[in-house]
């Protein structure tokens, strides 16, 4: 499915066309496109589950997309840390290493970057109509250096941080997802309690997940003494949705208050006074019971840091492929610089 654009058929483009890849615990995104552009061609999407590995996914791309154009270079966003241009998968056994892959696919160069940091180099080529604001807080005017944030709940849970300054762009990639929980409230943590009880140390990632999401319903029976329904998360979300489950509105519930408490300390960590960005697979799903004020109220309650955070926007990243165009940004390295990994 082409983004805004079509095919890249100007001469000049074609000359630098490369690969683009998303790859995350459920799904790897493709698509080609050039240096810093927000255009993407022929985007396609996979489930991991049906390869052994990432090469055999890349593979079957370029073979259904891509076997007769000239790509150059790859720039490959991994749900993962990136170590020596290669990524041990945290949610999925596969190991995706640069050095193979550009062998195998005959590219001069190849780039592996964190997932999220790939969406935090997209966000400031994002318009209106790829946003969806949490709550009425007005964009901050930057100052001389500017920085903004990412969390996005999905396989797993992403964070990363864009500054930008006189001197340039920086993407800082984080695995802030796997930072301790620290419940708000009660029932927060009774949910803590019973999950410590199974996992031990309890990270955000825990909660703030597809996986999470299951973890916090699950909680909330053995809370309640009662047998949880074996639920995936997509149908935890439409029976909330559905007004069919109460305890699935509460799991929604509790999820979006976790998210947005998480959020606020991410905007903190980074000092993001220009706004964090809510991104991640599961972000879709969650549009329908999203609850704005929940979020906001969780975003903003830091303390003596509540007037700071009033000041904070936050937005719900609605475009379907911005790990991409982030990916294509990030193969602009005159432009915009990965701080961390290669």
């Amino acid at each position: 499915m082409p983004v805004r654009g079509g095919a890249l058929t100007d001469p000049d483009v074609k000359r630098d066309l490369g690969l683009v890849c998303d790859v995350g615990g459920t799904n790897c995104r493709f698509a080609l496109a050039v240096p810093g552009a927000r255009e993407l061609e022929a985007v396609a999407a996979y489930r991991c589950e049906e390869f052994p590995d990432f090469a055999a996914a890349a593979s079957r791309y370029i073979d259904e997309h891509a076997r007769k154009r000239k790509l150059r270079w790859a720039v490959i966003a991994v749900a993962g840390p990136v170590v020596a241009n290669a990524v041990a998968m945290t949610n999925r056994p596969w190991r995706v290493d640069g050095a193979e892959i550009g062998a195998l696919l005959r590219l001069k160069s190849v780039r592996l970057v964190n997932d999220f940091s790939a969406l935090a180099a997209a966000t400031p080529r994002l318009d209106a109509a790829d946003l969806r604001a949490i709550g009425d807080v007005a964009h901050a005017a930057g100052g001389r250096v500017a920085t903004s944030a990412v969390v996005g709940p999905g396989t797993g849970l992403g964070v990363g941080a864009l500054v930008k300054s006189e001197r340039g762009t920086l993407v800082l990639p984080s695995e802030g997802g796997h930072a301790a929980f620290a419940p708000s409230d009660d029932l927060e943590r009774e949910i803590a309690r019973v999950l410590s009880g199974r996992f031990g140390r309890l990270s955000y990632e825990r909660l703030l997940s597809g996986e999470g999401l299951c973890n916090i319903y699950d909680a909330l029976a053995r809370i309640e003494a009662a047998e949880p329904d074996p639920l995936a998360p997509r149908q935890i979300t439409e029976r909330a949705t559905a007004g069919t489950d109460p305890r699935a509105k509460s799991a929604l519930d509790v999820f979006t208050r976790v998210l947005g408490a998480f959020a606020g300390d991410v905007a903190l960590m980074f000092g993001a006074e220009s706004g964090v960005f809510v991104a991640g697979g599961m972000t879709p799903q969650t549009l329908l019971v999203f609850d704005d004020a929940a979020f906001r109220a969780r975003f903003e309650d830091k303390g003596r840091f509540r007037e700071f955070m009033q000041r904070v926007p936050a937005w719900i990243v609605t475009h379907p492929h911005a790990a991409l165009v982030g990916a294509a940004s990030l193969a602009d390295e005159e432009r915009i610089t990965l701080a961390i990994g290669a």
